[in-house]
């Protein structure tokens, strides 16, 4: 059964055998967490499925953090035969590399609208660097 991608319009089914989220990296995290307790009953399987977007989310945190609980498959557009080279290259010149790659090659992006990617503040970030502290007397 079909259900439309709203926390309110799922909510009150039990026993599911699966549940499949489409597209899961752009589902909002309320239906996420609305979703998993159709399992409880069944020990049913629940499989998301998507292309990444951004760091951020549920679908980001599962396959980052999640550990052995899921198993993970991974395919890159590259990998897939019925995606024509040229299509593709197409695509790469004309998109960013930020979004080919989270579009293409199953790349976890920092987060849109962000004017710095997480990972390069990360990587510039140490514990290494004392502060400086500067005092004016007036």
């Amino acid at each position: 059964m079909a259900l439309p991608a709203a926390e309110g319009r799922v909510r009150g089914f039990s026993a599911v055998s699966l549940v499949v989220v489409d597209e899961a990296a752009r589902v909002p995290d309320g239906l996420y967490q609305a979703l998993r307790p159709m399992l409880a009953r069944s020990n049913g399987d629940l499989w998301m499925m998507s292309t990444p977007w951004g760091k951020q989310g549920f679908f980001y945190e599962s396959w980052v953090n999640s550990g052995d609980e899921w198993e993970r498959i991974e395919a890159t557009a590259l990998e897939c035969a019925g995606i024509p080279a040229a299509f593709l290259e197409e695509e790469r010149r004309q998109k960013s590399g930020m979004l080919f790659g989270q579009e293409y090659m199953c790349q976890f992006s920092g987060v849109g609208g962000s004017l710095f990617d997480g990972g390069l503040v990360d990587d510039a970030v140490s514990g290494d660097v004392n502060a400086l502290l500067l005092t004016f007397d007036r």
